[in-house]
Order: C-alpha cells, then structure tokens, then sequence
C-alpha cells in the first residue's frame, strides 16, 4: 500500500493486522520484494 513516499507491506490474514515492514518508496521493487522473501 503506498503511503505519501513509503511502501507498507501488511499481513491481511493475520487478526490484528501485522505491519511485516515500512519501505521508502524510492527503493527497488525487486528489492523490496527479496527482503520480503527473506522473512518467510
């Protein structure tokens, strides 16, 4: 989800919603998402 220059990456399914990481919007895509495979 953006948020003004940031990247929210959430867990929908988890009751309360858990917040996994905040990015600044100006990283990588691919980045982003290898940091967030690492965390599986």
């Amino acid at each position: 989800m953006p948020m003004r220059e940031y990247v929210i990456a959430y867990a929908p399914e988890k009751r309360p919603l858990w917040v996994v990481a905040v990015f600044h919007g100006r990283r990588s895509p691919r980045v982003i998402a290898a940091i967030l495979r690492g965390r599986e």
